[in-house]
């Protein structure tokens, strides 16, 4: 769906046919985006999006759009998500940019434990 052709240019001093490859760009992704959550439950197909992810970022939000867009497919009017306060990702400050706001925080608690299997491998009793 958003494939591209290719164009070449002109070098109109030499008049070389010129390659111009450029298949996409990070800037390119919310058209993908805002179709896949159109179509999404619409049509009987997978969907992904290709055009526009080249980081970590593009990913992010593309899962996060798909997410969305299943929420509201299922008639869902809140979407909620987790992470933790010390997460070194900047996944918070990417909610945060996105227009996610944070309604409330929480603490989790946890204690490793000494099984068996693991004497003398992991964190002492």
């Amino acid at each position: 769906m958003f494939n591209r052709f290719y164009q070449p240019d002109i070098d109109i001093d030499t008049r070389d046919v010129v390659p111009r490859l450029v298949l996409s760009s990070a800037d390119e992704l919310l058209l993908p985006l805002r179709w896949t959550a159109v179509l999404y439950g619409r049509v009987d197909a997978s969907l992904a999006i290709t055009t526009g992810v080249h980081d970590a970022v593009g990913v992010a939000k593309a899962l996060l759009h798909t997410v969305i867009a299943d929420a509201a497919r299922r008639g869902r009017n809140r979407v909620g998500l987790e992470v933790d306060a010390d997460s070194p990702t900047g996944a918070d400050g990417l909610y945060t940019a996105l227009g996610w706001v944070t309604d409330y925080r929480t603490e989790s608690w946890h204690r490793d434990l000494m099984l068996p299997a693991q004497a003398g491998t992991g964190p002492t009793a």
